[in-house]
């Protein structure tokens, strides 16, 4: 990159030749000279680091040479676009908020001259002049690709959430969601409100003070697993499942890779080339033969009280759990059943697309529960937190495909736990060593205890709090194996509590099926039953 002061040096400029040089005897010549915008330009990521992103936002899309050049002679010849290059707002009589989705939802602000180059999504009126279109077009792009570069990581980003707390990063997968829109006059992030009653009320502030800064790692490509060591970590382990049949589709570092699970969801799973060449190949089967088919292979379902479909994390608890005894075989009466309403045997191509995809979901939960990979998002006030590997076998856990998010179903409707979940590459293995206690020999010396206090005697509260602390150590050295490894499962099943509403039954079944998944002391239910209530509390 030339810097400021030495282009302002440059006395002698061939445009046609691309060269520059200064007006004096053995100074250097520049050839091949390239002139990018900022947001385009290779150094682009140290010129955004450090700026808050309203800032950026104005400098480099706003005051970007060639926008706003383009939005001068725009205004003058429709001043109704004043507040769009001048102050930022995204439509010019409508929202003043930027959709961080801008692919998923319509950001043409502009109607074209000719009627030819129009769409329905198009806003109505009279036509504007052409140079608005061209302006509004440069602005949009500099827009997008100021938010592409969160999305790819070369950027990250750090803010406070706008309910309260410590500055935290914002995952990649925000910066693709449908939920959040930022706000160019603030600079804030904000969130769609589901309880809206009206415009005042639309949104809610996530996150305030947004601040771009470089990546402290390299996560991008190759580079996403972190060092070497991790890499071929990370190459080595395999899911102890059913996965142990097939060679994987992809490894640990190509998810990680691509940084958000809606990503690896969409790029690995369910529009893979290789998968929808499958598809295509099924659908023309299917068509041909007039049978059902699903282009999901099965996995996205519709949940009560939820408008959108998801994909239930039950479908691949089979890739942790261990049945307690084999199935009992079937009578006659059932292997009639069987045979007429589940018994309908699917074309070669169906099943292959089937296997396929059910061979790519599994192959990636799998990974998130072997810890091959971390997963973090965004809880309900915006706090960024590791989501535990026990939930991607949850029978009350539902994934949301497009956007990555995590649902709860055990209330009615549904409950977004997580928001912008990202997948990366768990931390190395670290040693701690105790400190080392230097034991020396007290000293007597009147010196050295000449400014020594005299002794205080604890009081009657002070005593009473110390005996609760011995107390309570007593009775976790107590804590039979057991106890432990039930309310290791407890934690890991349910971290808000057991529900009332679930059967005993099912409870010391999971509780049960949780121990021999990750290799703790399994108990039975009688045991469980004697150190857990009916109503999910432990006994004292």
């Amino acid at each position: 990159m030339i810097a400021k002061e030495y282009w302002q040096a440059l006395t002698w400029i061939d445009w046609t030749a691309s060269s520059a040089s200064e007006d004096r005897a053995g100074a250097p010549r520049l050839h091949d000279l390239r002139v990018f915008p900022q947001l385009l330009a290779p150094c682009r990521a140290n010129l955004l680091d450090g700026l808050p992103l309203i800032d950026a936002f104005r400098q480099f899309v706003l005051d970007d040479p060639e926008v706003a050049s383009l939005g001068r002679e725009a205004v003058r010849l429709a001043p109704k676009f004043a507040s769009v290059f001048f102050e930022g707002r995204h439509h010019v009589f409508g929202f003043r908020e930027w959709p961080l989705a801008f692919e998923r939802w319509t950001t043409k602000i502009t109607i074209h001259p000719d009627p030819a180059k129009r769409s329905k999504y198009d806003p109505r009126g009279e036509p504007d002049p052409i140079e608005a279109v061209v302006a509004a077009e440069a602005r949009l792009h500099r827009y997008r690709t100021l938010i592409s570069l969160l999305r790819a990581g070369e950027l990250e980003s750090r803010a406070s959430p706008g309910t309260a707390g410590a500055v935290e990063q914002i995952t990649r997968a925000i910066w693709s969601h449908t939920e959040f829109s930022f706000d160019p006059y603030t600079g804030n992030i904000l969130q769609d409100n589901p309880c809206s009653t009206a415009d005042h009320d639309r949104y809610i502030k996530r996150w305030v003070g947004v601040v771009l800064q470089k990546p402290t790692r390299a996560d991008q490509g190759a580079n996403a697993s972190g060092s070497a060591r991790t890499q071929a970590r990370l190459e080595q382990k395999r899911p102890e499942s059913v996965l142990r049949s097939h060679a994987p589709p992809f490894t640990p570092a190509d998810v990680i890779a691509l940084g958000s699970l809606s990503r690896a969801l969409d790029h690995l799973v369910f529009n893979h080339p290789e998968i929808r060449i499958l598809c295509q190949i099924a659908i023309s089967v299917a068509d041909a033969r007039q049978i059902p088919f699903e282009e999901d292979a099965g996995l996205v379902v519709q949940v009560l009280g939820y408008d959108d479909a998801a994909l239930p994390l039950r479908y691949f608890a089979h890739l942790v759990e261990q049945p307690d005894e084999p199935p009992l075989p079937e009578s006659p009466e059932e292997g009639a059943i069987s045979a007429e309403y589940f018994g309908v045997e699917l074309p070669p191509d169906v099943r292959a697309y089937y296997d396929a995809v059910k061979l790519r979901a599994d192959t990636l939960i799998g990974m998130l529960q072997q810890q091959q990979m971390v997963a973090r998002g965004h809880t309900a006030d915006g706090h960024l937190v590791q989501i535990a590997h026990s939930i991607w076998s949850h029978l009350e856990y539902y994934v949301h495909p497009p956007t990555g998010d995590v649902y709860n179903a055990s209330t009615r409707p549904m409950t977004k736990r997580w928001s912008g979940v990202v997948l990366e590459a768990p931390a190395e293995p670290q040693f701690h060593v105790k400190p080392t206690e230097h034991h020396g020999i007290r000293s007597t010396s009147t010196e050295n205890n000449a400014g020594a206090q005299p002794r205080r005697r604890k009081t009657a509260s002070k005593r009473r709090k110390a005996a609760a602390k011995r107390g309570k150590a007593a009775a976790e050295r107590r804590k039979t194996p057991a106890q432990a490894s039930i309310e290791q499962a407890v934690a890991a099943l349910w971290p808000d509590g057991v529900p009332n509403t679930m059967l005993l039954k099912t409870r010391d079944q999971m509780i049960a099926r949780w121990q021999k998944g990750n290799g703790v002391l399994a108990v039975s239910s009688k045991t469980v039953r004697r150190f857990l209530t009916a109503d999910g509390r432990f006994r004292e």
